[in-house]
This record gives C-alpha cells, structure tokens and sequence, in this order.
C-alpha cells in the first residue's frame, strides 16, 4: 500500500511537473509570437498592428507611430528574423534577442542592414508587448548580385509586370560653331 502510494505521488508529481512545464512554454511562446507579430506588421506596413505590439507606457511609444508611420509611407522593406531566442523571463517581463535582415524594395535610397539587439517586453492587459529595444550592432549588407541596382518604383503594383527597359536613343550629331579664341 505505501509503495503504491510512493508510486501515485510521483505520478502526480510528474504530471504536474509536465503541466507547469507546458504553461511555461506556452508563455515562452507568447513572448516570441509578439516579437513575430511586430515584424509581420512591419512587413504589412500595418501602422495599428504594430503599435498594438508596442507597450502603451513605453517611453518611445509616439516617437515609434511617426518614424514608424514615416517609414511605411516611403520604403518598402523585406523583413526576416535570423535568429529569435528567448534570453531571460520573469512574471511580467522578458528578454528577446534576436538578429534582423532589412532589405529595401522599393523607395528612396536605404542601406540594407543585419541588425543584432534585444527586445525587453512587458505584459499590458495580461500580453506581451515590446517596452524598449536595444540595438548592440549594425551591419551593412551588401548588394545582393543576382539583383539591379537599382529598384522598382514606389508606385508599382506587386505581381504587376515590370515595364519594358526604356532603349537609349543616340542623339544626332549637331554641328557647333567653333569656340572663338578671345582676343589678346
């Protein structure tokens, strides 16, 4: 009877060892699924989605709406997370490093950069979302070969195709009098 006792206790033990390690994952999860939100938004350009994923406290949070706001009207950027980690976590705030490309589309002149840094989020009504960013390295990327220098048009449609080269006429050649030498 008392081994079997033994025996029902450690079940127990484990299963709910098994289920706070599940909840533990799950909000692990949650932490990186608002890193991912952010970055999807920005890729949208969805200027409410990504300030739904920016703490309403955070001491940048108008400074981030109009560079934000700024930056969705002028590029258009490819976003992708290479590395995403969960670094430290408490109750109500957590650590998230992560390395970022940024490559332009289209728009005004940008450096395509590979951005390393870390995401402190706090929880507001019970979600994660991003309090502040630290930026430890900027790296500029190279243009890739396999594309232009340069870009597509801000205007043009996605999926639309792209317009013929336009071919460069040579002009006729004009005759010009002669500089006159001034005189001496």
């Amino acid at each position: 009877m008392m081994q079997r006792r033994g025996g029902l206790i450690l079940m127990i033990a484990a299963l709910l060892a098994v289920g706070c390690s599940r909840q533990e994952a799950v909000s692990d999860d949650e932490c990186l699924a608002a890193v991912r939100a952010n970055l999807k938004a920005a890729q949208e350009e969805n200027l409410e989605d990504y300030m739904a994923t920016i703490h309403p406290e955070s001491p940048s949070y108008e400074q981030t709406r109009e560079l934000m706001g700024r930056l969705f009207s002028e590029f258009d950027l490819s976003y992708e997370l290479v590395e995403l980690k969960l670094a430290a976590k408490t109750e109500d705030e957590a650590r998230i490093e992560f390395v970022q490309e940024t490559q332009k589309l289209r728009g005004p002149e940008f450096k395509d950069n590979q951005v390393i840094g870390a995401h402190r989020l706090k929880k507001s009504d019970g979600r994660w979302k991003i309090m502040s960013t630290e930026i430890r390295k900027v790296e500029y990327l190279e243009p890739k070969k396999s594309e232009p220098a340069e870009s597509k048009p801000l205007d043009a449609k996605p999926g639309e195709p792209e317009p013929e080269p336009v071919t460069p006429v040579e002009p006729e050649p004009v005759e010009t009098p002669p500089l006159e030498s001034p005189p001496e």
